[in-house]
C-alpha cells in the first residue's frame, strides 16, 4: 500500500537526472587560470548564442591584463578544443585578432548539428532576436546550416586538427593540453567548446553516416508503427528499446553479447516482459541518462496499439541502407530487415570525463572548503533559530535574559536617554514605546532581518529575470514577509496599547479569541505572534492548534484554510499558488535561493526521498488526534499527558522544535546555498506534503510547444522542485507533476520560449496566463507589430 501511495503521489512522474556542468564565471572563466569554457557545455544552448560566446571569449582573452601574443614557435596564443559553432566562432575571432591558434576536434566539425535529423527545425537564437555573433547564421534547417558553416570555415581557411584532448592543466604561465596519442600541446590560453553531447561511439559499417542513424532518442512517439533498430547492450539501449516499444514502434534490439548482462535487472525485466507480451504495462520512468534517452509515461501509450520487441543476441550491423539494415551473426549469416531509423546506443565519451580529468570543478561539487562552509552555515543557523525563539529554553536565551544583555538590555538603554526621546519611550501610547519593546526581543531582529534579506535578494532576482511574473511574484512575497514582521512586532502591539481593541465589545471579543492576554503593563499585552497563523497554516504552524485548551477561533480558521482556501488555491493555481506567492519560507527560496536552483539534486532516488514530508505530515496528524483526545478526556487524562510528553519532551518528536527550528530553519536555510532554497519545501515541509496531495487534482499546467523545444535540459536543470520539465516538453505533454511550485524559472530560462503557464478547464479548453513569465515571449511581444 505504501509503494502504491508513493507511486500515486511522487514516483509515477519522470525523474531524469541531468549531467553536471562545469562551474563557469563571466566570460567562461574557470578555476584554472587561462582556461575558459564556452558554448553549450557552459549553459549556452542556442547555436547563435553559443557562437557569440566563442567570439566573446577571445575578446575577453585580448582584454586580459598582461596578455600578449607569444613569439615562441611552439607556443600557441589560444588553443581551442572543439570545432562546433562556438569553437569555430572562437577560431574566427582569434584569426581576425592575428593570434596564433589551432582548433582541435576528435570527431568531425559541427558534429552536433550533423547528428540532428534532417527535418528538424534548428533554433539559432531566441525568436524575434538577431544575435550579434560571428559567424553569421541564417539557415534553420540542418543541411542549410551545415553548408553555411562549412562555407565560412573554408573561406576563413580554418582547418581543425584531428586530436582527442584528454585533459588540460596549468603549469607555470602556460596551459598544457594532453592528447590521447601522448602528445602535449602548449598554449597561453585554452578555450574549451566541446559541447554537452560528448563523443558518441559510431557504427563501423557502410551507411553509418546516413541521417537515419541517431545516437539520441528524444521523443519515442515519433516512431509509432515504424520498424526501428536499437544497437547496444547497455542500459541506454534497453531503455530506448522499451521506450520505443511502449509507444508503438516495431523494435529490433541487436547486441554483440550472447547474453545481456550489463543493464540493470529492473530494465531487463521490463524488456523481457515486453518481448513476451507487447501489451504489458511497463515503462521507463527513470532512465539512466536523460541525455541519451527520455522517460515514457502511461499516458503516452500508442493509440493504434502496442509495439513489439525482438532481441537478436550475438549480432552486429553489417550495413545500413535507406530502407533496410543488414545484421550479421557469429556464424557469418546475414539477415536483412526493414528499417526506418537506427539508434546506435553503444556508448559515448562524456564531456564530464574531460572536466574531471582536468580537475575543473563541476556544479554541485564539494571540496573540503565547501564542506567546512556547510558545517559553519549549519552551526550558525542552529544558533540563530534557537536565539530567535519566543521561549527561553535555550541556554543562551536564559543567560541573556537573566543578565540583561543584548537584546534584552536595549529597552533600558533607550529609557535612560535624557530629553524627549526618553519621555516618548516611557509613554505606553507612543509608537516609540512599542519600538523600544520590540527592540528588546530577539524575534524582532530575526523578523526584521528576514524581511530585509528577502527584499535585497528579491530586488536582485527582479533584475536578473526581468518578467512581469517575477516582478509581481517577488513584490507579493516581499510584502508578505514585511507584513509578518510589522504586524506582530509593531502594528498590533501599538494598537492594543492605545486601546483600539477595547471600546467596541465585538472587537474586544475578537481580539481575546485571537490574541489572548498575557502578563504585561495594564493588561494590554497579548499573544500577537499568533497572527502568523493567518499566513502559515497548520500543519506547518501548530502553535494555534496544539494549545492547552481549544482556541475555537483559530481552530475555525485552520479548518477553513485546510478544507476550503488551500484546496481552492491549489485547484486553480497548483501547489505554487501558496508556496510560490504567499509562504514566507517560499519567499526565502525564491529570492535568497534564486542563484542556487541548479544545486537541487534530480533523479529517482531524490524523488522517493520526497516522502519524508509525508512522514512529518503523518506525525502532525497523529499528534492532532492525540491532542483532540486529550481535550475530550480532560487535562489529567493519559492522552493529554501523553501529548504533552511527546509534543514537548521527546527528542525528535518535539514537533515545534523539529519542524520550525531544525527542518525549516537549520537544514532549510543552512542548505540553501548548497542544495537550493527548496530543500525543506520539497523534502520535509508537512504543509507542502498536504498540498502535494491536493495538487493531484489541480487544473494548473505548464504547457509546452514541442516545435520550439530543443531538449536542452535547461528547464529541468533549473527546477528547484526537482521536476523533470524537459521530459514533458519534448513529448508535447503538459507538465502535471504536482511538485511544481510555480516559480516560472523553467519558463524564463527556456531559450526558445517553448513553455507557458496556464490551466485546463473541465471542458478541456486551455487558458494561458496573461502575465508574461517568459523572457523570450516578453521580448517577442515588445517587437511585434
Amino acid at each position: 500500500m505504501l509503494a502504491a501511495y508513493r507511486r500515486w503521489l511522487h514516483t509515477q512522474w519522470p525523474a531524469g537526472s541531468v549531467e553536471p556542468l562545469p562551474q563557469v564565471g563571466p566570460g567562461g572563466v574557470t578555476a584554472i587560470r587561462g582556461v575558459r569554457v564556452i558554448g553549450d557545455v557552459a549553459d549556452v544552448p542556442l547555436v547563435s548564442a553559443s557562437a557569440a560566446s566563442g567570439a566573446n571569449a577571445v575578446a575577453a582573452v585580448l582584454a586580459e591584463k598582461g596578455f600578449a601574443p607569444s613569439r615562441a614557435p611552439d607556443l600557441l596564443d589560444v588553443a581551442i578544443v572543439g570545432a562546433g559553432p562556438a569553437g569555430f566562432a572562437a577560431g574566427l575571432a582569434a584569426q581576425r585578432a592575428g593570434l596564433r591558434f589551432a582548433v582541435y576536434e576528435a570527431a568531425r566539425p559541427f558534429a552536433t548539428i550533423a547528428d540532428i535529423p534532417n527535418r528538424t527545425t534548428i533554433h539559432l537564437h531566441s525568436t524575434g532576436v538577431e544575435a550579434e555573433a560571428s559567424p553569421r547564421l541564417r539557415a534553420t534547417d540542418k543541411a542549410g546550416l551545415l553548408a553555411d558553416l562549412e562555407r565560412q570555415r573554408v573561406e576563413a581557411g580554418i582547418e581543425p586538427v584531428v586530436a582527442l584532448v584528454e585533459r588540460v592543466e596549468r603549469r607555470g604561465d602556460q596551459c598544457l593540453l594532453h592528447c590521447s596519442d601522448a602528445s602535449v600541446i602548449r598554449a597561453q590560453r585554452v578555450i574549451v567548446a566541446i559541447g554537452r553531447r560528448g563523443i558518441p561511439r559510431t557504427l563501423d559499417c557502410p551507411g553509418a553516416q546516413l541521417d537515419k542513424v541517431r545516437t539520441r532518442l528524444i521523443d519515442p512517439q515519433d516512431f509509432a508503427k515504424k520498424p526501428v533498430l536499437v544497437v547496444g547492450g547497455g542500459n541506454a539501449a534497453v531503455e530506448a528499446a522499451v521506450a520505443l516499444a511502449t509507444c508503438g514502434a516495431k523494435v529490433t534490439l541487436s547486441h554483440r553479447q550472447a547474453v545481456l548482462s550489463k543493464p540493470r535487472p529492473d530494465n531487463l525485466e521490463k524488456l523481457r516482459a515486453l518481448e513476451r507480451d507487447p501489451s504489458a504495462d511497463v515503462h521507463i520512468e527513470h532512465p539512466v541518462s536523460a541525455f541519451v534517452t527520455t522517460a515514457t509515461m502511461k499516458t503516452m501509450k500508442c493509440a493504434e496499439g502496442p509495439g513489439s520487441i525482438r532481441i537478436l543476441p550475438a549480432t552486429t550491423v553489417a550495413r545500413v541502407e535507406p530502407a533496410t539494415v543488414t545484421l550479421i551473426d557469429e556464424a557469418g549469416l546475414e539477415t536483412t530487415i526493414p528499417n526506418h531509423t537506427v539508434f546506435a546506443m553503444i556508448g559515448r565519451r562524456s564531456p564530464v570525463e574531460f572536466f574531471r580529468r582536468s580537475n575543473l570543478p563541476m556544479i554541485g561539487d564539494r571540496d573540503a572548503v565547501a564542506w567546512a562552509w556547510l558545517g559553519l552555515s549549519l552551526a550558525l543557523c542552529f544558533l540563530l533559530f534557537h536565539w530567535k525563539g519566543p521561549s527561553q529554553e535555550f541556554p543562551f536565551q536564559q543567560f541573556a535574559a537573566q543578565h540583561r544583555v543584548f537584546p534584552y538590555d536595549v529597552p533600558r538603554l533607550i529609557e535612560s536617554i535624557d530629553g524627549a526621546i526618553g519621555t516618548m519611550a516611557g509613554s505606553e501610547a507612543h509608537l516609540l514605546y512599542t519600538v523600544k519593546m520590540a527592540l528588546g526581543r530577539p524575534s524582532f531582529y530575526f523578523s526584521f532581518g528576514y524581511a530585509l534579506v528577502v527584499s535585497v535578494f528579491g530586488f536582485r532576482r527582479i533584475r536578473r529575470t526581468p518578467t512581469r511574473y517575477v516582478l509581481w511574484q517577488t513584490a507579493t512575497l516581499v510584502g508578505v514577509v514585511w507584513l509578518l514582521c510589522l504586524l506582530p512586532e509593531i502594528v498590533l502591539p501599538w494598537a492594543g496599547r492605545n486601546g483600539y481593541f477595547e471600546p467596541r465589545e465585538r472587537l474586544r471579543v475578537l481580539a481575546d479569541s485571537l490574541f489572548e492576554r498575557t502578563d504585561g503593563f495594564r493588561g494590554h499585552e497579548r499573544a500577537y505572534w499568533r497572527v502568523y497563523g493567518l499566513v502559515v497554516p497548520f500543519p506547518l504552524n501548530v502553535a494555534n492548534v496544539f494549545t492547552d485548551r481549544p482556541m475555537w477561533t483559530w481552530l475555525g480558521i485552520s479548518i477553513v484554510q485546510l478544507t476550503a482556501a488551500l484546496p481552492l488555491i491549489v485547484r486553480r493555481w497548483g501547489k505554487g499558488g501558496f508556496c510560490g506567492w504567499i509562504c514566507p519560507w517560499g519567499a526565502v527560496a525564491e529570492t535568497v535561493g534564486d542563484r542556487h536552483r541548479q544545486q537541487m539534486p534530480h533523479g529517482p532516488e531524490w524523488s522517493r526521498r520526497s516522502m519524508v514530508g509525508q512522514g512529518v505530515l503523518a506525525l502532525a496528524v497523529a499528534l492532532l488526534g492525540l491532542r483532540l483526545w486529550g481535550w475530550a478526556n480532560g487535562p489529567a487524562s493519559w492522552p493529554a499527558v501523553g501529548f504533552g510528553w511527546v509534543y514537548a519532551r521527546v527528542p525528535f518528536l518535539n514537533y515545534a522544535w523539529l519542524v520550525d527550528v531544525m527542518l525549516a530553519g537549520v537544514l532549510g536555510l543552512g542548505l540553501c546555498f548548497f542544495m537550493s532554497g527548496r530543500v525543506f519545501c520539497r523534502f520535509a515541509c508537512p504543509l507542502g506534503a498536504l498540498m502535494h496531495i491536493y495538487a493531484r487534482g489541480t487544473r494548473f499546467r505548464i504547457f509546452p510547444d514541442k516545435a520550439k523545444c530543443t531538449s536542452c535540459t535547461e528547464c529541468t536543470r533549473m527546477c528547484h522542485a526537482g521536476v523533470d520539465v524537459m521530459n514533458f516538453a519534448n513529448k508535447d505533454l503538459p507538465v502535471v507533476d504536482p511538485q511544481c511550485v510555480r516559480c516560472s524559472v523553467c519558463i524564463a530560462q527556456c531559450p526558445t520560449g517553448a513553455l507557458t503557464l496556464g490551466f485546463r478547464r473541465p471542458s478541456g479548453e486551455v487558458v494561458f496566463d496573461t502575465v508574461e513569465a517568459s523572457v523570450v515571449q516578453t521580448r517577442d511581444a515588445a517587437i511585434a507589430p
